[in-house]
């Protein structure tokens, strides 16, 4: 027959008449005492023990008796062994002078099967020995008027789960496959709250947890000679049990839990041992200070609740501070009595790292996701990662809908959300992502520093103020929320921002974003001092020199005239205030002219702006190309990274030719490329990163994202006080995949740099895509390559191919097997990117900053309009 429940019972010297209770609430089973495989381990017991147990049960074949001495004096190695031997379906712990009730295992089966849960727990009753014993009730703060509650990873709570005396494992039923598959036994080594841990990994493991709430099962004979019951501790008894604790808190803080009333009672326990022990060296009190401070120096008080009264909140949490962090005030045995409360200390272990996490948690602690994942009770940055799943976008946008349609709030943030800055994705659809003033603050001060002292040209703008969302909050791009900071700074600081804008006003906060380009170069044009040019990325740059050479004769009689006479069919109104700035400049007209008309077969910039060492742009990956291509016009003046950003999160600032990672309001994670490919992706904290090795980003931050993939790739230069430098790497959703092998955006973007250096090709541009051999229905990457030159498509193409294999070793052997065809070459007419940028500019009435360069051609409608503008 197949026994339906596995119960293993540790037995060490128990009372035999004591035992016999335990053996006839075996036998008063309801489900049948033949359904039950009962496994008793005999451990480290005398030999009368054994005898009187196989004269009281050898005749049952249900009934295993396992003999087991060592030198554990703790019940998990006799629970072990049963683990071991046990083969029903479900497991159950009866200690050996306990009992169960007689209905306990079949209505804990009912349910345990029914859920489909993998633990199920329910009520003990308890009986002490002696008047003088501690009684250990076991209060929940469940609804108790329901029989049956189900908490699963979407609906846990801490609070509940965790409070009052909630370790013991006799007041649970486990799923055997469950412990089996995810390795769960006792620690031998943890000679105090073994349980503790083993529920602690239980909990950490568990998709759904029944629970019993009226249901009395278990009946706990409260042994005086217990190891919680008995005071006299030895100094190394008492520093294993903080050995052990540490490791009971440290697994349940990496799994995110709430464990203040896990730590505070357990310590408890530790600090009335340690004040009745004659048997303790200061040196051993000093040790357990050093082993359980880090833990309780982040406490906090327990709520007052029908488990803990006023009086015992305040005593759980002065009491056990008290008496393990001042080791040199408890020298001698002072009794439980005579305990005298002190001020306690509240140090801050924290790192500056773990700070970022902590406040973000704290802030937004009562919102829904605050609420759902339990960020109030999460302390460790294992437990953040093991409580709150990795999400991306998809995960938030119907939480925003809810924000923007309908005017929610708190849902994933507890500050004012002022606005939704646009990013778009690959089919230029539009993701809105929140903004605060907590959250853009850190970036607006980075910015403001780059601005300090300087006469710059900016080239961005704010997204005119006209979509006014449901909760009151505004699109706007990331730069021009930089900008609406940098004029509030300025404004509520008395105007003390030193640093000048070439553009006015009405261009930096235009009513149309589509009419104002002209004005703002001819507004870079008529200042001299100009000293530096700020824009989110190398190819605005590029975009802006490539205008002047083809309009400098117009901008130029509009500087000498005082005029506007731009073909952006500016609005009467703004074109009246923008020309009361233009006061008629003949001389530096005459200046500029002298300068196009040497032409462009040299760099312009320092000539037109003499006072011009600095730009601030993004050249790295997907603008690499626009990098070597600006240095037409700019020559060797130093290109700065802009600052690295992502949904208006700082995450990094240029520091050495790398961005140092920010820690100043966005808690960053990164998941290993390498490893994703392989199924094996751990997400990593800061600190565990590898020079040289690629990650994807994830992002926690003030603004309500938590753990966000952001779909941005880089790559580690080194790692100096637990804090990365890197490098951008590239786009994860640019990435080509043909035949089972991966090319990146940055295998492309290097290739396509190589192929000029090689060839003296002057590209301007590409994308790439997927084509397909007719012939041979074999599919294989396509480039196409925008440049004045012919191009000679079979000879780039073999160049190419040489190249790609280079820098791809996947692409080489897919290449050599014949997975995948030979890459093709194709040229493309000039500008065809930016007709492509103007025209999304204008169906959507994005800022240019907000519409990346197409690269990958994954959508029909971009492979349609490239391909019709093949040369």
């Amino acid at each position: 027959m197949a026994y339906e429940v596995s119960v293993i019972t540790p037995f060490h010297n128990v009372d035999i008449d004591v035992f016999k209770r335990g053996i006839e609430s075996v036998k008063a089973q309801t489900i049948g005492f033949e359904k039950i495989e009962w496994i008793i381990v005999v451990h480290n017991s005398d030999k009368k023990y054994h005898d009187a147990i196989h004269e009281m049960l050898d005749e049952y074949s249900n009934v295993r008796i396992e003999p087991l001495d060592n030198n554990i004096h703790t019940p998990s190695s006799p629970r072990n062994r049963g683990l071991e031997l046990a083969t029903a379906p479900y497991i159950s712990f009866l200690d050996g002078d306990d009992q169960f009730t007689p209905q306990c295992l079949k209505k804990v089966l009912y349910h345990i099967k029914r859920t489909a849960s993998q633990i199920a727990w329910f009520r003990r009753e308890y009986e002490l020995e002696t008047p003088d014993s501690i009684p250990i009730t076991e209060i929940v703060l469940w609804d108790q008027t329901r029989e049956e509650i189900i908490v699963d990873k979407d609906h846990w709570d801490d609070e509940k789960m965790f409070s009052g005396i909630c370790g013991m494992v006799t007041s649970r039923i486990y799923s055997r496959e469950f412990l089996k598959s995810n390795g769960i036994k006792f620690d031998e080594t943890v000679p105090f709250a073994e349980d503790y841990l083993f529920n602690l990994e239980c909990y950490g493991h568990a998709e759904k947890i029944c629970y019993l709430p009226q249901l009395i099962g278990y009946h706990y004979f409260i042994n005086g000679g217990s190891l919680v019951q008995s005071k006299g501790k030895s100094g190394d008894t008492l520093v294993a049990y903080a050995r052990g604790y540490k490791k009971v808190f440290e697994t349940g803080f990496s799994y995110g839990f709430y464990m203040n009333a896990i730590v505070l009672g357990l310590c408890c326990v530790l600090a009335r041992f340690l004040i009745s022990s004659d048997e303790i060296t200061l040196e051993q009190r000093i040790e357990i200070k050093e082993l359980l401070e880090p833990f309780l120096s982040v406490m906090t008080p327990l709520k007052v609740s029908k488990i803990y009264s006023e009086k015992a909140v305040k005593e759980r949490f002065d009491f056990p501070r008290d008496v393990i962090l001042n080791p040199e005030k408890y020298t001698k045995n002072i009794g439980w009595d005579s305990l005298v409360n002190i001020d306690i200390r509240t140090d801050d272990i924290l790192s500056p790292y773990q700070m970022v996490l902590r406040s973000i948690l704290m802030s937004n602690q009562d919102t829904d996701m605050g609420k759902r994942f339990g960020f109030s009770d999460i302390i460790t940055l294992s437990g953040y990662q093991a409580r709150v799943p990795v999400s991306n976008y998809d995960f938030y946008e119907p939480l925003i809908k809810l924000q923007t349609n309908i005017g929610e709030s708190g849902i994933f943030t507890s500050s004012k959300i002022t606005d939704y800055l646009i990013m778009t994705n690959s089919l230029e659809m539009r993701k809105l992502y929140p903004c605060t003033r907590e959250h853009i603050e850190p970036l607006c001060k980075a910015a403001i520093k780059r601005l300090e002292g300087h006469i710059t040209i900016p080239l961005f703008v704010s997204i005119p103020r006209k979509e006014k969302f449901n909760d009151n909050a505004y699109s706007n791009s990331c730069m021009g929320e930089v900008l609406k900071g940098l004029f509030e700074y300025n404004r509520m600081n008395a105007n003390s921002l030193s640093s000048i804008f070439t553009s006015p006003f009405e261009i930096l906060f235009p009513n149309n974003v589509k009419k104002i380009y002209y004005s703002r170069v001819l507004f870079a044009l008529r200042e001299r001092d100009v000293d530096q040019i700020y824009a989110a990325n190398a190819w605005d740059v590029m975009e802006m020199f490539s205008f002047i050479e083809k309009n400098w004769k117009n901008l130029c009689n509009d500087i000498e005239k005082g005029t506007i006479t731009q073909r952006d069919d500016i609005e009467s109104e703004l074109r009246e205030k923008l020309e009361s700035y233009c006061k008629p400049d003949a001389e530096r007209a005459n200046e500029l002219r002298a300068i196009f008309e040497q032409g462009f077969d040299k760099p312009v910039a320092t000539k037109i702006w003499n006072k011009l060492t600095t730009i601030i742009a993004d050249g790295e990956g997907v603008y690499s190309i626009y990098r070597k291509n600006m240095k037409r016009y700019t020559g060797d003046i130093e290109l700065k990274h802009s600052l690295y950003t992502f949904a208006g999160s700082l995450i990094g600032s240029d520091e050495e030719g790398a961005f140092k990672l920010s820690t100043d309001n966005t808690f960053v994670e990164f998941s290993p490329v390498e490893k994703e490919k392989s199924g094996d992706a751990d997400v990593l904290l800061a600190r565990d990163v590898e020079p040289g090795k690629d990650y994807e980003i994830l992002i926690t931050t003030a603004s309500g994202l938590y753990r966000m993939r952001t779909g941005e790739i880089v790559r580690i230069n080194k790692v100096e006080q637990e804090i990365p430098y890197f490098t951008k790497g590239y786009r994860k959703d640019q990435t080509v995949t043909i035949g089972g092998i991966n090319i990146t955006e940055k295998d492309f973007a290097d290739a396509v740099l190589k192929l000029i250096e090689k060839t003296g090709l002057d590209v301007m541009d590409y994308v790439y895509g997927i084509e397909r051999n007719a012939s041979t229905r074999i599919r294989g990457p396509v480039v196409y390559l925008e440049t004045k030159d012919d191009v000679d498509t079979e000879k780039m193409g073999e160049l190419f191919d040489e190249i790609l294999c280079d820098i791809n070793k996947d692409y080489a052997s897919a290449r050599d097997s014949g997975k995948i065809e030979k890459v093709k070459v194709k040229g493309l007419e000039i500008e065809t990117q930016l007709l492509y940028r103007d025209i999304v500019m204008r169906r959507t009435g994005y800022v240019p900053e907000i519409i990346k360069p197409v690269r990958y051609l994954d959508v029909p409608v971009k492979e349609k309009f490239f391909k019709v503008n093949v040369k």
